[in-house]
């Protein structure tokens, strides 16, 4: 944070252009560019959250519980039929990934019969 805040300092004084500053300092002139330009959006240049989901599950945990009790049910329901089963309960559309995905997390697995 330090950093940030004399390189975007130093360029605001006039001492330099981003690539003088970004030899100065010994970051990126894209480094410099950035941050002058996120402290004048937003008066801080503080970073923006890094990696991981940025949004809410499309399923929740009360939806995770009812899919449970489903595939305790009929383990042997395919994924398309509990994104239609989770649409008609829940009013919600999933993707088939997303339910393969919950599915795992939640640690079943599908039996299939034969």
């Amino acid at each position: 944070m330090e950093l940030r805040w004399r390189v975007v300092r130093a360029f605001k004084a006039g001492e330099g252009t981003y690539d003088s500053i970004a030899e100065r300092f010994m970051v990126g002139r894209a480094s410099v560019s950035r941050w002058v330009a996120l402290e004048r959006a937003t008066g801080d240049v503080v970073a923006k959250p890094m990696g991981g989901a940025r949004q809410e599950r499309r399923i929740d945990a009360e939806g995770e519980e009812m899919l449970r009790t489903v595939l305790e049910d009929v383990p042997d329901s395919t994924l398309e039929e509990l994104v239609d089963l989770y649409e008609e309960e829940r009013g919600i559309r999933v993707g088939v990934r997303t339910m393969g995905r919950c599915v795992a997390r939640l640690g079943l697995t599908r039996k299939r019969g034969r």
